[in-house]
């Protein structure tokens, strides 16, 4: 499975979370579990009642994602990077996370000892500029309106994609794309106390979306014009809207909520499909 499909399905996960949340803005906050298969690789947010927040990704060895935690005020608070399996708690005041992978760090035998008692310096070549996949998704539902976006940005090693692709999120669909950021998923979400109208977006006309939430088949879906709202936007901007009502929500203790979407453009017409779910646990 790509890398696209396994970052859309972490970044939509942990939104479909942040929306959700607003179903209890009236009462004590739950512990959250949240769970995403994608291939071999599986990744899990826990949330406590207190507002802890761990991320925690397993899989076969040798895959690692650099993460940058950022604030309500748009900069960074810090940064890392997991190997999986391994986990990373969430810093206080984090409103959204990117992620984009990398390669792992380089073991000891691929250094050598530096001269004249430098550090060890290391036998890789210095990347060229090149395409760099970065995911973006919130932690809280005031950043951005709850964007959600995989994207494709071209720099050069010492810069960060998620800092070019930021200010792209803060214009949100419709707005100019510079050409050195692609747009491949796009998602935002306006919520009530009854329930989320979920937009999704791309630069290419729409030509599949349908999601089955729930075990419900067709709960919404582009082909048959069942809860979905097609649309177009300035600077080559399509979007689809649907709607999850509160009703639709299993809030039963333990119980999972899991979705199932296709997604397809006309750009990249092979539909790609990736899972979701989140439970509410006993505190």
């Amino acid at each position: 499975m790509s890398w696209i499909t396994r970052g859309r399905a972490l970044a939509a996960l942990v939104f479909v979370l942040a929306g959700m949340s607003t179903f209890w803005a009236c009462s004590s906050p739950p512990t959250i579990g949240a769970k995403v298969g994608f291939g071999p690789v599986t990744g899990e947010l826990t949330v406590s009642p207190g507002g802890d927040k761990v991320i925690q990704v397993d899989g076969p060895a040798g895959l690692c994602w650099k993460i940058t935690f950022i604030g309500a005020n748009g900069a960074d608070i810090s940064t890392t990077t997991v190997s999986v399996p391994g986990n990373s708690q969430v810093p206080s005041g984090t409103v959204r996370i990117d992620f984009d992978p990398v390669p792992c760090p380089e073991p000891r035998e691929l250094a050598t000892p530096g001269t004249g008692g430098s550090p060890l310096l290391s036998v890789r070549a210095l990347p060229l500029p090149s395409w760099q996949d970065v995911y973006s998704y919130p932690l809280d539902m005031s950043s951005m309106n709850g964007a959600i976006c995989h994207a494709r940005v071209w720099c050069g090693a010492s810069q960060s994609p998620s800092a070019i692709l930021r200010s792209v999120l803060l214009a949100g669909p419709g707005a100019e794309v510079p050409p050195n950021v692609q747009i491949r998923f796009f998602s935002d979400v306006s919520t009530s106390l009854v329930g989320a109208t979920v937009r999704v977006a791309a630069r290419q006309p729409i030509v599949d979306m349908n999601l089955t939430w729930n075990d419900i088949a067709g709960f919404a879906d582009l082909a048959t014009g069942v809860n979905v709202v097609p649309g177009a936007l300035a600077n080559d901007w399509y979007t689809v809207q649907f709607y999850i009502a509160e009703t639709d929500v299993d809030l039963t203790l333990g119980a999972w909520n899991r979705a199932v979407m296709n997604f397809a453009t006309l750009g990249q017409p092979q539909a790609e499909r990736y899972t979701l779910g989140f439970q509410v646990l006993p505190n």
